[in-house]
């Protein structure tokens, strides 16, 4: 099974979209099923690595697409809007891309279930630098920040102390 996802589904894929360039409908909805299949790879990969006890597989990546793809996918069918803010002239990440998409859908899962009749979520992505006691929980250099917050009615103060 796990063999089979890792390489049958893509060729196929690809092979169904060349055949259907000509209608862009087809064309978006096997974008869809080919990057729903790169995601599923990603989590059978983040699965395997933990259970051999390995590490987070961390690669280059501009940010800002990055988390405007996972927004929107975690955010189909859904009545939520998002506004997503890149900083101009972002710098790059290393990330493990599949434990960041999980932790991406997590938080707009969590914004869905807070906020069923509708609302707004905003996304901001940009640089920040801390110097020497800049965070006490930072290695003073260059990070790219994540923000994401929501109208929704936040959590209950007495829950509050559950969840940190």
């Amino acid at each position: 099974m796990i063999s089979s996802l890792r390489s049958s589904p893509f060729p196929v894929i690809r092979v169904h979209c060349l055949e259907t360039l000509r209608c862009d409908e087809a064309i978006a909805f096997l974008n869809s099923c080919r990057k729903s299949l790169e995601r599923a790879r990603g989590l059978t990969q983040q699965l395997v690595t933990f259970a051999k006890g390995g590490e987070p597989i961390l690669v280059p990546i501009d940010l800002g697409p990055f988390v405007g793809d996972a927004v929107r996918f975690s955010l189909s069918g859904s009545n939520l809007r998002s506004e997503l803010t890149v900083a101009p002239n972002l710098w790059r990440s290393r990330i493990d891309p599949t434990q960041i998409g999980q932790v991406i859908d997590n938080v707009v899962v969590n914004a869905r279930q807070a906020m069923p009749d509708g609302g707004d979520l905003h996304i901001d992505v940009r640089n920040v630098e801390f110097g020497v006691g800049g965070s006490a929980a930072l290695v003073p250099g260059r990070y790219v920040r994540l923000t994401v917050a929501d109208n929704g009615p936040g959590v209950a103060p007495a829950d509050i102390s559950r969840i940190f």
